[in-house]
C-alpha cells in the first residue's frame, strides 16, 4: 500500500511540485496555528449612527472597554460593552470634558483616564458597583493615565514627575495597588507603562541616550530590550509569560528621521522581526496573548489595515474575514484568540468596533482553507513520509502516511 502511494507520488511528481509551490505561504500560516478564517460575532455600536467607536481592550468574557466619539467632532468618552448590558458610557466626575478607557479585567475594572482644565487623572471604575477612584501626581499638575489592569487589581501607566520642573513632564511609568500604593520605575528621565500581566510585570519605553526604547518592568529592576536596527522602540503588550510585542522602527524610504516602525516580538530578550503585509511600508504590534498571538496594524500611504500574526507569519485581517466593510486597527486579544477591532462599514461608512472569533479547526483541513477537498488531498500525497511539523501530518503521529490520507477522505466536503 505504502509503495502504491509513492510510486503515485512519483509519477506526478512536477504537478505536486507545482501545487505545494502556489500553496506554501497558506502551508505556512498553518503550520504557526494561524486560524483560517475569523468570524464577526458583536458589531459595537455607539450613541448615534454617525458615533465613532474605539474599542481598546476586551477580556476573557468578551467584555469590551475603549473610547468612542458621540459624533464626528465631539470629544472623546470612555465606555464599556457587554452582550448583556450593551454599550455603557462610563459617567465622569463634574468638569471632565474628556476621558479614554484602556483596560478591562475580567472582574469588571476599567481603567484610563480623564481629561479636565486641571490636568489629566488616572482612573479606576468598577462596572458592577459604579465605584470610580482616581489616581494623580504627587504635586497635583499634569497628567496621570492608567493604560492596564490585571486579575489582581494592579494598574500600571505613567504620571508627571514631581522634579520641580515643568509640571507636565518627564513622567515616570508607575505600578500601583490599594495595598500599595503608587510604585514609581524612575524619579528621573522619561518613561511610560502600557500594559500588565498576570505576574506584574509591565510592557513600555524609557528613554536610553535620547532615544525611546523598549523595556519590560520586572519590578524592581527593568530590561531594556534590543532593536532591530538601534532605533526608536515601544513594547505596547505583554502576555502572561512574559513575551512583549510592539515595534522597532527601521531606515525605510520617506519615512523620514525616525524610519518606518515595524512589528516585533521580544522573547526572553531577544527580538524577532514580523514584517509587514505585502505592499505596505509599516506595522505594529498592539496586543498579544501566551498562545503566541500578536494583533495590531500595517499601514502605508494613510491606510492601515488590521492583522493577525505568529510565529513569523503575518495575515490581514480583511482577507480571512467576511464582513461589509474592512478593518483598520486591530487593538486587542484575549486568552481565548478573541480580537477586538475597529471598522468602517462599505455603504453607511459608520465606524463601530467589531468582535472576531476564530473560526475552529476543520479536521483534514491540511492547508487552511476551512475546506477538505483536492487541494489537501495533494498536499497530503506531496508531503508522503515527511515528518513532524509537516502540515499533511495532520494525526500528528510525526510523519504523514496513510492515516492522515484517510483523515482528508473522511472528512471529505467538497
Amino acid at each position: 500500500m505504502l509503495n502504491l502511494f509513492r510510486g503515485f507520488g512519483a509519477g506526478v511528481a512536477s504537478l505536486i511540485v507545482v501545487i505545494v509551490a502556489w500553496l506554501s505561504f497558506t502551508v505556512s500560516a498553518v503550520a504557526s496555528g494561524l486560524p483560517c478564517r475569523y468570524d464577526v460575532t458583536d458589531v459595537i455600536y455607539g450613541p448615534l449612527s454617525e458615533s465613532i467607536v474605539l474599542a481598546d481592550a476586551i477580556n476573557d468574557n468578551e467584555d469590551v472597554a475603549g473610547w468612542y466619539r458621540h459624533t464626528p467632532l465631539s470629544n472623546d468618552r470612555a465606555f464599556y460593552w457587554t452582550r448583556k448590558g450593551g454599550f455603557v458610557p462610563i459617567p465622569m466626575p463634574a468638569g471632565v470634558f474628556e476621558s479614554r478607557a484602556y483596560d478591562i479585567s475580567n472582574a469588571g475594572l476599567v481603567v484610563g483616564a480623564m481629561w479636565s482644565s486641571s490636568g489629566v487623572r488616572g482612573f479606576i471604575y468598577d462596572r458592577h458597583t459604579g465605584q470610580m477612584t482616581t489616581l494623580y501626581t504627587e504635586h497635583g499638575q499634569g497628567e496621570c493615565q492608567v493604560t492596564g489592569v490585571n486579575e489582581s487589581g494592579v494598574v500600571c501607566g505613567f504620571r508627571s514627575v514631581n522634579d520641580g520642573g515643568d509640571p507636565w513632564v518627564p513622567t515616570t511609568a508607575f505600578r500601583w495597588s490599594v495595598q500599595n500604593g503608587f510604585e514609581d520605575m524612575t524619579s528621573t528621565g522619561y518613561s511610560q507603562a502600557l500594559a500588565i500581566n498576570e505576574s506584574n510585570q509591565c510592557a513600555g519605553w524609557i528613554v536610553v541616550d535620547n532615544v525611546i526604547r523598549a523595556i519590560r518592568w520586572n519590578f524592581p529592576g527593568y530590561e531594556v530590550m534590543p532593536t532591530l536596527v538601534g532605533g526608536w522602540s515601544e513594547s505596547r503588550g505583554i502576555s502572561d509569560n512574559g513575551t512583549l510585542t510592539g515595534f522597532s522602527r527601521i531606515p525605510w524610504p520617506g519615512a523620514g528621521l525616525f524610519g518606518a516602525p515595524r512589528c516585533v516580538r521580544w522573547v526572553d530578550g531577544s527580538i524577532e522581526s514580523l514584517g509587514t503585509l505585502s505592499g505596505f511600508d509599516e506595522s505594529r504590534g498592539l496586543d498579544c496573548n501566551a498562545e503566541g498571538f500578536i494583533v495590531g496594524d500595517a499601514t502605508d500611504n494613510n491606510q492601515a489595515h488590521s492583522i493577525i500574526a505568529k510565529q513569523g507569519i503575518m495575515l490581514d485581517l480583511n482577507e480571512i474575514t467576511v464582513f461589509p466593510g474592512y478593518f483598520d486597527l486591530a487593538r486587542a486579544i484575549n486568552r481565548n484568540g478573541m480580537i477586538v477591532t475597529r471598522t468602517v462599514l462599505d455603504v453607511t461608512f459608520q465606524s463601530p468596533s467589531v468582535i472576531l472569533s476564530p473560526r475552529k479547526v476543520v479536521l483534514g483541513d491540511a492547508n487552511g482553507t476551512c475546506n477538505v477537498n483536492v487541494e489537501d488531498l495533494l498536499l497530503v500525497l506531496g508531503q508522503w513520509d515527511e515528518g513532524p511539523g509537516s502540515a499533511g501530518d495532520l494525526d500528528e503521529s510525526g510523519k504523514v502516511n496513510v492515516a492522515d490520507l484517510l483523515i482528508v477522505i473522511v472528512n471529505w466536503t467538497h
